[in-house]
C-alpha cells in the first residue's frame, strides 16, 4: 500500500496531496507490481528545481513517476496502458513510467524516446 510519506514532496515542506484516483491506480499496481514511487507530489518550488513542466499534475497530486526493481518500465507501462487506455497521461522513460490523472479533455498519450 502506498503511503503518503511515499507521495510527500521531497524537498521536505510536507506537501503530500493525493488525488483519490490517482490513489485507486497506485494500490493496484502494488498488488502486482513491487512499485517504488521516484516523484510524488512537488510542491511549486520543488518542482521548479527538477525541472518540472508548469502546471504539473505533481503539483496538483495528480501524478507519480514509478519505477519497479523486478520490472523494466514497459512492463508496468504495458499494464497501464492496457488496463487504463486512454484515460491517463502516461510517458514512458527508460528508468521510469511517469503516471497523471488528466482531466477528460486534456488526456494524452506519451511514449518519451520511442
Amino acid at each position: 500500500m502506498v503511503t503518503r510519506s511515499e507521495m510527500a514532496c521531497r524537498c521536505g515542506c510536507g506537501f503530500d496531496c493525493l488525488d483519490y484516483q490517482l490513489k485507486f491506480i497506485l494500490e493496484d499496481l502494488d498488488s502486482k507490481f513491487s512499485i517504488k514511487i521516484n516523484s510524488g507530489c512537488r510542491c511549486e518550488m520543488h518542482n521548479k528545481i527538477v525541472g518540472g513542466v508548469a502546471n504539473s499534475y505533481h503539483v496538483k497530486g495528480k501524478a507519480v513517476d514509478i519505477s519497479d526493481n523486478m520490472a523494466i518500465p514497459d512492463h508496468l507501462y504495458a499494464y497501464l496502458d492496457y488496463k487504463y487506455k486512454g484515460s491517463l497521461e502516461l510517458i514512458l522513460y527508460d528508468t521510469f513510467v511517469h503516471v497523471g490523472i488528466q482531466d477528460r479533455e486534456e488526456r494524452h498519450d506519451y511514449r518519451k524516446g520511442k
